[in-house]
């Protein structure tokens, strides 16, 4: 048996599908409007340097990675712990009041620290540090750090020997960035460490063994004026 459709049913049939129309184009209009309203996606800047780590296993020879801006800024430093080297160290400027995030890829025998420039230890990754807190807040990025300048510190943990070749991987950030600054920091070469003199000391240098040499041919205390006189100038020392 075929029904038959009045034209009522066919008038409803249309205007559910003009409802359907409407509704797609009012759509694909929100589409359109959200997408030119959406923000250009910045593009990040990256750099990078590669610099020789000091000989000296101390504060005062670590090796600067950088400003740390709020927004602005990550900070990556990729290097390694020979078998003679016990401790790296590296440090950073924070310019404004931030909360920072500070991670470390690599090893689980190394150990992480962030210490602020009075050597006061703020975040450790050792489990056993009272410590560790800070640093499971650093890796959330909610570690609050004044402005100033800090270091990062990197050993090996107690139970761990100098049996091979340790690499890792730091980062330091706050914020989102647009700038991304990767330190490489290889090995000291042989030599690096002993002191360089510039070429005004190598003059100054040159100045006093001439004036040694000249006061060694003086002749001995003395002699009389007039034969000190003589014979410097005979001997061409003026």
């Amino acid at each position: 048996m075929v029904e038959a459709v009045g034209s009522s049913g066919v008038s409803a049939t249309v205007g559910l599908a003009n409802i359907a129309k409407q509704l797609e184009e009012e759509q694909k209009k929100l589409a359109e409007q959200a997408k030119a309203n959406q923000a250009p996606k910045e593009e990040v800047q990256a750099f990078q340097k590669e610099v020789r780590k000091s000989p000296f296993a101390t504060t005062g020879g670590a090796t600067d990675v950088g400003v740390l801006i709020r927004d602005q800024t990550r900070l990556n430093v990729f290097s390694s712990l020979k078998k003679s080297d016990s401790v790296d160290h590296y440090k950073f400027r924070n310019q404004l009041p931030s909360n920072v995030t500070l991670g470390m890829l690599g090893d689980k025998e190394l150990r992480v620290q962030l210490v602020s420039k009075h050597g006061a230890v703020l975040a450790d990754s050792d489990p056993k540090s009272s410590r560790y807190k800070d640093y499971e807040k650093a890796q959330q990025g909610e570690l609050k750090l004044p402005a100033g300048e800090y270091l990062v510190k990197v050993t090996r943990t107690g139970n761990t020997e100098k049996k091979e070749t340790q690499n890792y991987a730091i980062q330091i950030s706050a914020g989102k960035f647009t700038k991304d600054y990767d330190t490489v920091a290889r090995e000291p070469r042989p030599g690096d460490g002993v002191p360089q003199q510039s070429s005004a000391q190598l003059n100054l240098q040159g100045m006093l063994t001439s004036a040694s040499a000249f006061v060694s041919s003086l002749p001995p205390i003395g002699t009389p004026a007039t034969a000190k006189l003589m014979g410097t100038v005979f001997s061409g020392k003026f």
